[in-house]
C-alpha cells in the first residue's frame, strides 16, 4: 500500500513536470497488479490516448495498450487511432519499402491488432482495404485447396475478424465474385450434418447468421470446445435472438401517433444506435454535485435524471453510477432499448428504469427531474421545439438540462451529401448504403472525401444515422438562442470544451459576457466552421 502512495505521488510530479511517459510508468506500477484503483485506471488511458508515441516509449505504450485492450471496461474506440500506430500493420505500412504477404502471420496473429479488431470500429481507410482484400482471399483459399491446416493457424484471426464484420455490420465493398463464392460456400454447408467452425467463421465474414435460416437450428445448441467460438456465437447470434425476444416483450407506453416519431422509429428499430460493444467503467459512488456545481448552484440530494433518447444505452449507464441516483432512461426503439437493458443486467446497474416511449409523451411518466440529458434527439424530431417543449414540462423549477444540437456550419457537407441522396431519390436499403458508401470511396468530390473521416462512416447503422436519416434539423447559435428565449430557458455553459479552443475564442473576444456570448460564438463559428463538428453540447436552466 506505501507503495501505492509513493507511485501516485512520483505520478503526480511527473505530471506537474508535463513528463507523461514518467507519469504513465508510476501509475502502471499500480494498476498492473490491481485494477480497483479506478480514477487511476482512467487518468491513465486517458494519458496513453493523448500521449505522443516515440522510438524510446514504443515498447512500453505498447505494453498499456494490451493492458486497457485486454479489459472490458473501457470504451476503446477513444483509443483507436493510437493503438492502431502501435501495430505491426501500422509498422509495416509505414515501411512502404517493405513487400510482405497478403497472410502475414505476424501482423494477422498479433494479440494487439485481434483485440482491436474485436473491441473497435475500424476507422482507417488503408486497414480497412486490406481487411476487405483479404476476405476475398480467405474465401477463395477455403474453397479452392481447403488448406485447413493454414487456417487453423489463422483461427483466433478468423474469430475476431467476423465479430468485426458483425460489429461494422457488413458494411464493406463486396464483389459479384464473392457474392458466386458465398453461395457455393452456402450450399456445401447445407449438405452436411455436422457443424464446421472454419465454414461457419467465413460466412460470418459476410452475412449476420441469424440470418441463415439453414444454420439456426444446428446453432441454437451448439457449444464448440473453443471459448473464443463460444464467446464469438454468443455475440453474433445468441445476443442477438435475445435482444429481439425482449423487444417484442416490452411494453410500449406511447401510441407513437406523431408521423416524424413513427419513421424514427422505424429506422432505429432496423439500425439500433449507437454501436458499441464496450464502454467507460464508471466511477461509482461519486457525488453528482462536486460535478453539477459548475452549472448550478441546487443541491441534488437523490438525483433523478431523465435519459430522453437513451438509445443503446451508453449514456444511461454512464450516469447510473452517481451516488443515490436513479436513471428514467427513454427511446423510441425497442430494439435499442432491448441492448440496453442487456448491457445494463451485465454490468448488474439497478438503478435505471428503461421506457419505450415518444419524447413527445414524457408526460406519461408522472415524473419531474432534476436533470434530463437529450444529447442528438430533438434534432430529429418532426418540431424540436415541441420535443424541448416536452423537457422543460418534466424539469423540476431548479433543474438542469444537458443538450446537443447539430451545427449547421460543422456539418454543411453532410448536409450537401443528404440533399445528393434525396435528388437522386436512393431509397434506404442495407444494400443502397453500402453502395453509395463505395461511391464515396471512389469520388474526388471534396464534399463526400470530408465523409470519409467521419467515425459514423464506418458501421452500416451510423452510416444510416449519417445520411440516410428521416428527420434531421441543424442550427447555429442565434437560433439556438431564439429556441431557448421562446421557452424561457438561459444558456448556462458548454458541457465540455477544447482547452486550446477556448483560448482562441478568448483571444477573438476578451471582453464577452452573457448577454453577447452566444452572439460571439456565432462569430467565431463563421472563422473556424468545424469548431462543433460532433454537436454544440450545452447545460441551460429555467429562467425564475
Amino acid at each position: 500500500m506505501s507503495d501505492d502512495f509513493e507511485n501516485v505521488a512520483l505520478g503526480k510530479q511527473k505530471l506537474e513536470k508535463n513528463d507523461i511517459d514518467g507519469a504513465m510508468h508510476h501509475l502502471h506500477n499500480i494498476l498492473k497488479d490491481n485494477k480497483d484503483h479506478i480514477e487511476l485506471y482512467l487518468i491513465n488511458f486517458d494519458l496513453f490516448c493523448r500521449n505522443q508515441i516515440t522510438i524510446k516509449n514504443y515498447d512500453f505504450l505498447k505494453t498499456i495498450a494490451e493492458y486497457y485492450f485486454r479489459d472490458n471496461f473501457i470504451y476503446h474506440q477513444l483509443a483507436f487511432s493510437q493503438a492502431i500506430k502501435l501495430t505491426n500493420f501500422y509498422k509495416n505500412r509505414k515501411a512502404k519499402t517493405r513487400k510482405s504477404s497478403l497472410f502475414d502471420l505476424d501482423i494477422i496473429n498479433e494479440e494487439l491488432f485481434q483485440l482491436i479488431l474485436k473491441k473497435c470500429l475500424i476507422a482507417d481507410l488503408d486497414l480497412e482495404f486490406y481487411l476487405t482484400k483479404i476476405r476475398k482471399k480467405l474465401l477463395k483459399k477455403f474453397l479452392s485447396k481447403r488448406d485447413n491446416q493454414f487456417f487453423m493457424k489463422i483461427y483466433k484471426f478468423l474469430i475476431v475478424f467476423a465479430e468485426q464484420k458483425f460489429f461494422c455490420e457488413f458494411i464493406y465493398h463486396e464483389t459479384d465474385e464473392e457474392k458466386e463464392l458465398i453461395k457455393k460456400l452456402e450450399n456445401k454447408i447445407k449438405k452436411k450434418d455436422d457443424i464446421c467452425e472454419l465454414s461457419i467463421l467465413l460466412i460470418s465474414l459476410y452475412k449476420p447468421l441469424n440470418k441463415c435460416n439453414y444454420l439456426k437450428k444446428k446453432l441454437v445448441s451448439y457449444i464448440s470446445r473453443s471459448n473464443e467460438f463460444n464467446e464469438f456465437l454468443k455475440y453474433v447470434f445468441h445476443d442477438p435472438d435475445k435482444d429481439k425476444q425482449v423487444s417484442r416483450s416490452m411494453k410500449s407506453l406511447s401510441n407513437f401517433s406523431n408521423k416524424t416519431s413513427r419513421l424514427m422509429k422505424s429506422q432505429y428499430e432496423e439500425n439500433p444506435f449507437p454501436r458499441w460493444r464496450y464502454t467507460l467503467r464508471p466511477m461509482e459512488g461519486n457525488d453528482i454535485n462536486e460535478f453539477t456545481n459548475r452549472y448550478s448552484r441546487t443541491f441534488f440530494k437523490k438525483p433523478e435524471i431523465l435519459i430522453a433518447g437513451c438509445g443503446t444505452g451508453q449514456q444511461a449507464i454512464a450516469w447510473s453510477a452517481y451516488k443515490d441516483s436513479k436513471i428514467y432512461a427513454v427511446d423510441l426503439s425497442s430494439v435499442s432499448l432491448a441492448y440496453a437493458v442487456r448491457k445494463a443486467e451485465e454490468k448488474n446497474i439497478k438503478n435505471i428504469s428503461f421506457y419505450h416511449l415518444d419524447l413527445l409523451d414524457l408526460d406519461l411518466l408522472n415524473k419531474k427531474f432534476d436533470i434530463i440529458i437529450s444529447t442528438g434527439c430533438l434534432h430529429h424530431m418532426e418540431k424540436p421545439e415541441d420535443g424541448l417543449e416536452s423537457l422543460v414540462n418534466v424539469l423540476k423549477p431548479q433543474g438542469l438540462i444537458y443538450l446537443g444540437l447539430y451545427s449547421k456550419r460543422a456539418r454543411s457537407e453532410i448536409e450537401w451529401t443528404r440533399r445528393y441522396i434525396q435528388k437522386r431519390k436512393i431509397d434506404v436499403t442495407e444494400y443502397n448504403m453500402r453502395v453509395f458508401r463505395t461511391k464515396i470511396l471512389n469520388s474526388k468530390n471534396k464534399k463526400l472525401q470530408f465523409i470519409k473521416g467521419l467515425i459514423d462512416f464506418f458501421s452500416l447503422s451510423n452510416f444510416r444515422d449519417l445520411l440516410f436519416n428521416y428527420t434531421e434539423h441543424t442550427y447555429d447559435f442565434i437560433k439556438i438562442k431564439e429556441l431557448l428565449e421562446s421557452k424561457k430557458l438561459k444558456f448556462i455553459a458548454f458541457n465540455a470544451m477544447n482547452p486550446d479552443t477556448a483560448k482562441l475564442f478568448k483571444a477573438h473576444f476578451p471582453d464577452v459576457n452573457d448577454k453577447s456570448l452566444l452572439e460571439s460564438w456565432d462569430k467565431f463559428e463563421k472563422i473556424y466552421p468545424k469548431t462543433f463538428i460532433n454537436m454544440y453540447n450545452f447545460w441551460i436552466k429555467k429562467i425564475n
